[in-house]
């Protein structure tokens, strides 16, 4: 065996490991279940590490969850991802901030002082898009705020977007940009959170893009079936549209069914 096999073995480690760490450092996906019966996250990473992730943790009353897409994918997003799910921990965890807007402008500062420097004469652009969405369980109120991350709304056999910013976090310093907004939700609605990995898929006959009409129009097809059967569905359709072409970018969908 030369060295550059023994390279490539160890390349393959650290590669195994690394992603072993950032999964590590992800929630468990399948405990979302012990806050929403029906529910599911499908998380399919471009390479071993990945810039999207997903997050939720409950504090007191409340269950907070997000979806997020960092800046590229493979390490550059993975170490984004690290930064990004700690401060998430620390902001609602430690600090005890309620208000996810508060979260995501405080979020947005953090990140744009640790990552806007310039190193010789470059200067680090970098970032994410993210979706945050809380469920307080006393007052029954759901709380949303995006940053380049809409959330969808099953509300019956109507589908409501609910845009949120169209800035992404760590660009720009701008005061308090992110506002949290109340979701007026009815018993049994769906929500949703994707990350642009899904719309942004080439496939089909004209190895287009699958975009986000189609992403809307498929929501409202599978949200009359219970949630662990609209995951496969969704991962159907992703297989079908995609069918030899290259995954282009990480893809992340987090979905919940409300209880109240």
């Amino acid at each position: 065996m030369n060295w550059a096999d023994n390279l490539n073995i160890a390349k393959k480690e650290s590669a195994g490991y690394e992603r072993i760490l950032q999964q590590a450092l992800f929630p468990d996906a399948n405990k979302i279940s012990e806050y929403f019966s029906e529910s599911f996250i499908f998380h399919q990473p471009k390479s071993e590490l990945s810039g999207d992730f997903f997050w939720f943790e409950k504090r007191e009353d409340t269950v907070y969850i997000a979806c997020a897409d960092c800046t590229g994918h493979g390490v550059p997003g993975a170490l984004l991802s690290f930064m990004a799910i700690t401060m998430l921990n620390h902001l609602i965890m430690d600090d005890h901030i309620t208000d996810t807007g508060e979260v995501l402008n405080r979020l947005n500062r953090i990140l744009y002082n640790a990552l806007n420097k310039k190193f010789g004469s470059k200067t680090v652009f970098d970032g994410l898009e993210i979706g945050i969405v809380s469920f307080n369980e006393s007052n029954r109120s759901v709380q949303y705020v995006g940053a380049g991350c809409p959330l969808y709304q099953m509300n019956g056999d109507k589908l409501i977007t609910h845009p949120g910013s169209r800035a992404s976090i760590g660009h720009s310093i701008e005061q308090d940009a992110f506002v949290s907004e109340f979701i007026e939700c009815d018993p049994g609605d769906s929500l949703y959170l994707f990350s642009d990995g899904f719309p942004d898929q080439f496939g089909g006959v004209q190895n287009s893009k699958f975009k986000y009409k189609n992403l809307r129009n498929l929501i409202s097809t599978l949200s009359q079936y219970p949630m662990n059967i609209q995951e496969e569905l969704l991962k159907d359709a992703l297989r079908i549209w995609q069918g030899s072409e290259e995954q282009t970018d990480d893809i992340t969908a987090v979905a919940v069914q409300l209880p109240f």
